[in-house]
């Protein structure tokens, strides 16, 4: 039983994740079939970042060493391994046909190598490193696939140079990657609950370009009609319902902060030996992200067609 907890614990937040993106594809659904092969791809690319790793790795420990070794080795592993998953085999579906495609194509290769690095962690580490990894990591993994993949869509479609592409994407998802990994790891964690910025940072830059990938799609690429467009439009019917909303989005911004410091904080302590999981704060964490989720959801925008 412990061990069927730790795998649907180690898998459900790649899979979630993905769906969410593939949601957000409004226009044309990818097909099932081809998200499953990218998320496949995405579990093998985890063999050469594995290598590349394990050839460079740096032994000094030093601020230095530890900026090359998680700049440089770790993430331009890591994220070359995603990227070339992603170009040799998402990039050439012939239902690669949008913008959009990037973002979900990226983020199903991202969630493949994610999970199966995530299963192998929690399954060393238990729960809590699984409830950690779930609002961290694995979101990171998935955010740096995605914005790579949007910019190597423009770039399919002509929309930017491939030297842009590489620089705004994927060189980002490396910087962003590397300054996670390297927060986590310095001077004994102590700044670990700054490795959310990178996170924070990436949802936004995700979030707000997701609109101009459905825009190209819609105007360059499908040529839909203006009016039958999908929208998302914020609700104007009556100012009670803009506070509630605003009302919801904080809230439930404040139990997320809250609760990822938190799980930061005690996974740091529990990696110094100074606590252990315990049932009650297991479950209060759970607690504190499930009301997270609800007051995301109650704050979300009404759709409109």
């Amino acid at each position: 039983m412990d061990y069927l907890l730790l795998f649907i614990l180690s898998t459900s937040p790649g899979i979630l994740f993905l769906y969410w993106y593939y949601n957000k594809d409004v226009y044309k659904k990818e097909p099932v079939h081809l998200l499953v092969k990218s998320f496949f791809w995405g579990t093998i690319s985890t063999v050469p970042g594995v290598i590349l790793e394990s050839i460079f790795e740096i032994k000094a420990k030093d601020t230095i060493s530890l900026a090359i070794e998680f700049f440089i080795v770790v993430a331009l592993s890591e994220e070359l391994s995603k990227t070339l998953a992603f170009r040799l085999f998402s990039y050439r579906y012939p239902d690669f046909d949008e913008v959009m495609d990037g973002f979900v194509y990226g983020a199903a290769v991202a969630s493949g190598f994610a999970t199966l690095e995530n299963i192998l962690y929690v399954f060393q580490n238990g729960f809590g490193t699984g409830v950690v990894r779930a609002i961290v990591s694995v979101p990171s993994h998935i955010l740096e696939g995605a914005w790579t993949g949007y910019w190597l869509a423009l770039y399919r479609f002509g929309k930017v140079s491939l030297v842009k592409a590489l620089l705004y994407g994927f060189a980002v998802s490396v910087f962003m990657h590397g300054f996670f990994d390297f927060i986590i790891f310095y001077q004994d964690h102590e700044y670990a609950y700054l490795c959310v910025l990178p996170v924070i940072i990436l949802a936004i830059l995700v979030t707000k370009h997701i609109p101009k990938a459905l825009a190209i799609d819609a105007e360059e690429i499908l040529h839909i009609p203006e009016e039958d467009r999908i929208r998302e439009e914020v609700d104007h019917s009556s100012l009670l319902q803009r506070v509630k909303r605003y009302l919801y989005l904080f809230f439930a911004i404040v139990f997320l902060v809250f609760s990822s410091l938190a799980s930061i904080g005690y996974f740091v302590e529990i990696s110094n030996g100074n606590e252990k999981w315990d049932d009650e704060s297991i479950y209060l964490l759970i607690g504190l992200y499930s009301l997270s989720i609800l007051f995301f959801y109650k704050a979300r925008k009404p759709k409109t067609a």
